[in-house]
């Protein structure tokens, strides 16, 4: 089965949206500074929500949404059993669990891509994309697609 998953990131960024880059200079959830990995969501709307999660309405107008699809057969899952009891909770610098998590499935190049649940939308899942890995080149990157957000938000 192939999945869908969706970055979003200013117009200048897209064609290395997934490169991994952003993450390796500043640390994020699940992931230590100097690690490459990229965030993507598992739907348009969740990652506008994970954006304005961590900014304004009004940035929202300068970001575009880059789109990446994939085999299942490249996807580790992360049991959410395995998580802190309070993950969900934790606010940077209280990451260091989960950083410890991602940053050792990055390092062990185990799969390309690691489902993670996200803390906003628990049914829904985010995707850590290693872009050193081996089958990165098998992450079809598509199109990036301009984004207006809807006054309302």
């Amino acid at each position: 089965m192939i999945l869908k998953a969706w970055r979003i990131c200013k117009p200048a960024y897209a064609p290395v949206a997934f490169d991994g880059e952003g993450a390796a200079r500043a640390s994020g959830r699940w992931n230590r500074r100097g690690q490459r990995v990229a965030y993507a969501a598992d739907s348009q709307s969740l990652a506008i929500l994970e954006l304005l999660a961590h900014s304004s309405m009004s940035l929202l107008k300068l970001y575009c949404l880059v789109p990446c699809s994939f085999d299942d057969g490249l996807v580790e899952t992360l049991d959410p059993a395995s998580l802190p009891l309070h993950w969900r909770a934790m606010v940077d610098p209280g990451w260091a669990a989960l950083q410890d998590i991602g940053g050792y499935w990055i390092e062990s190049m185990r799969s390309a891509v690691l489902r993670v649940p996200t803390v906003l939308v628990p049914d829904q899942s985010n995707y850590l994309i290693n872009p050193m890995h081996p089958d990165f080149k098998r992450v079809k990157i598509g199109a990036a697609i301009d984004y207006e957000p809807d006054p309302r938000l």
